[in-house]
């Protein structure tokens, strides 16, 4: 057997992109910040981390992205940041 081989075991611990998935970038820009962040394969691989970075001013979903609380992972990015924007914008358009 080739190391280009998978076995079937392997291929269902594998996660599958469909090939427009891989390309996709995906940016974003916090407050009056001049740059962007982009989410990218180098930020999704340590995603717990980058993004509880990235969130660090909204305390409690730090915390369940660093504590990696189901429902806070990467592959629920959009999720997340709709939920940072909801609390952004309550905290600051409030005032």
């Amino acid at each position: 057997m080739s190391s280009d081989n998978i076995s079937l075991a392997d291929l269902g611990k594998a996660f599958l992109f469909d090939e427009s998935e891989l390309w996709k970038d995906e940016f974003a820009k916090k407050g009056k910040e001049e740059t962007l962040t982009e989410f990218n394969l180098k930020f999704l691989m340590k995603f717990a981390k980058n993004m509880s970075e990235f969130v660090s001013d909204d305390v409690e979903l730090a915390k369940k992205i660093a504590g990696k609380t189901e429902g806070y992972k990467n592959n629920r990015i959009e999720a997340i940041i709709r939920e940072y924007n909801d609390w952004y914008l309550k905290k600051y358009q409030a005032k």
